[in-house]
């Protein structure tokens, strides 16, 4: 029974997670400014579940051997990623309308593939994680281990990164990408506009 606990959480997970996935991606695509009171009080609501069923999960894959780390790894982090704006995906649009969209059509691409793996990994038999098909064992201190260290090495320059990669994506979508940062520093555009004989050059300024 034990062993069953951790495989029927990551169920839950992942039907929490493709509910949430299927609703945004109905709801950004067919409604108008993502649906009324009620609408978004219900998105946010299955949206905010599935972050605490993914934080929930991340110390139960570092101990349940037996789980697909991976995939079920992929689905957390990305709530998290979503969560926290999913940049860069904001500076790959034309418009920043389009991004909860964009992050709907994500997550549910996400969900598929998890989903299908699932079902592959069942040889055909459901499309959620089976406790009796995989024969490794429930609990593994190796695989705690391994576990642990990999996101004690990995965690820390992931999260410092992403920080600095959501600080570019703010500052380029906030001022429509007049304001650019790469390698090099930041970069200010001068752009042209132009109708029949009227020009309008917008110079982007900075005070520092």
């Amino acid at each position: 029974m034990l062993s069953s606990l951790p495989v029927q959480l990551a169920n839950i997970f992942l039907i929490a997670y493709a509910t949430d996935a299927g609703f945004s991606l109905f709801v950004d695509a067919f409604l108008h400014d993502g649906g009324d009171l009620l609408v978004r009080s219900v998105r946010n609501s299955i949206a905010y579940f599935v972050l605490l069923l993914a934080l929930l999960l991340l110390p139960v894959l570092a101990v349940a051997a037996r789980l697909p780390t991976f995939p079920l790894l992929v689905l957390s982090t990305s709530a998290l990623w979503f969560s926290m704006g999913g940049a860069p995906v904001a500076l790959l649009l034309n418009s920043a309308d389009d991004l909860p969209l964009a992050l709907s059509a994500i997550q549910a691409f996400f969900a598929v593939v998890v989903l299908v793996h699932c079902r592959a990994k069942n040889l055909g038999r459901g499309w959620l994680l089976r406790d009796d098909i995989d024969e490794a064992d429930a609990f593994s201190l190796r695989h705690t281990l391994q576990f642990v260290i990999a996101g004690v090495i990995l965690a820390i320059p992931a999260t410092l990164a992403y920080s600095a990669l959501s600080l570019v994506t703010w500052l380029e979508a906030q001022t429509e990408r007049f304001v650019q940062v790469d390698l090099s520093g930041i970069q200010l555009s001068d752009r042209r506009y132009t109708r029949d004989e009227q020009e309008i050059r917008l110079v982007a300024m900075m005070h520092l």
